[in-house]
């Protein structure tokens, strides 16, 4: 019996929908879940780029060992089929008894063997870039510094690629392309200031997500966790990481070298033999094969 004047207690409900105190276990296994997921994505974003920055410098190594010669086959290759086609164009306008038009069979030629002509200029700047980088090379990382330098990209990655944050701004767009140039070039003084700018940046608080909000986050990181997946496949399945042994084969890497330096020789020796055809052509019926 309560006395004159006191207040009535109040009642304490315990109602476990209403208690401030009370966690939806299913509410709280889908958060953890997310959690994990989410350390997945950033292990497997690692391992890609890891990955992606191993073949970038594979290529390179392939473009300085056996690039030049590789190139030059394919030049040759062009070569041998542009004079055989132009020897067909010339012959076809002798049977239809016409004027040969050299300047336009050029450029026939040209639109023709353009699929060539970009495929030698891409090795040509892939060849380019690798003596670039073999002449600003720093030398090897240290262990040490490799894994520092792991560590750092893979917290970057967790807080700014947009698998993981799709909201970036513009200045985290720009922190992300530094961190993977960093990682890239083995640059770690590079990759510990960035990952200090990172720091600054106040990240906004969370609004408290619905069930269904968080079954959806779900499903979108298992759906990017297995794209993921399929890259890093790909990738190990894929050129150059599947020359990464050949490489390091002295005896394979000289056994290729002289198989491409045969296959120029004939390539050389088709096109001595196209020409000679083509003079003869071109003597016969009172053209000059050099205009």
């Amino acid at each position: 019996m309560q006395n004159a004047g006191q207040k009535p207690q109040e009642e304490i409900s315990i109602n476990e929908d209403s208690s401030p105190l009370s966690i939806n276990p299913e509410y709280e296994n889908r958060i953890k879940k997310i959690q994990r997921l989410q350390i997945e994505i950033t292990d497997l974003l690692l391992e890609q780029e890891t990955l992606r920055t191993e073949c970038l410098l594979l290529e390179r190594k392939y473009m300085l060992m056996l690039g030049a010669l590789e190139c030059k086959v394919i030049e040759f290759d062009r070569e041998v089929r542009r004079i055989r086609r132009k020897i067909e164009l010339i012959q076809a306008s002798v049977n239809r008894e016409e004027k040969i038009q050299i300047d336009q069979i050029e450029e026939t030629l040209d639109r023709e063997l353009r699929e060539y002509t970009e495929q030698i200029e891409e090795m040509k700047g892939k060849i380019d870039e690798a003596l670039e980088w073999t002449n600003h090379v720093k030398g090897v990382i240290e262990k040490e510094d490799l894994e520092k330098l792991k560590v750092l990209y893979r917290k970057i990655l967790f807080h700014l690629h947009p698998d993981l944050n799709p909201n970036q701004t513009d200045r985290e767009k720009k922190l992300l392309l530094s961190a993977m140039k960093a990682f890239e070039n083995k640059d770690l003084l590079s990759m510990d200031t960035i990952y200090v700018s990172l720091m600054k940046i106040n990240s906004p608080e969370e609004k408290k997500s619905t069930m269904d909000e968080l079954k959806e986050k779900i499903e979108d990181l298992q759906g990017k966790k297995q794209k993921i997946l399929n890259s890093i496949s790909a990738i190990r399945h894929s050129w150059p990481y599947g020359q990464k042994d050949f490489l390091d084969n002295e005896i394979e890497v000289q056994a290729q070298k002289m198989e491409l330096e045969e296959k120029l020789e004939y390539l050389q020796n088709l096109y001595n033999e196209a020409e000679e055809k083509l003079k003869e052509l071109m003597k016969k019926h009172g053209e000059d094969s050099k205009n």
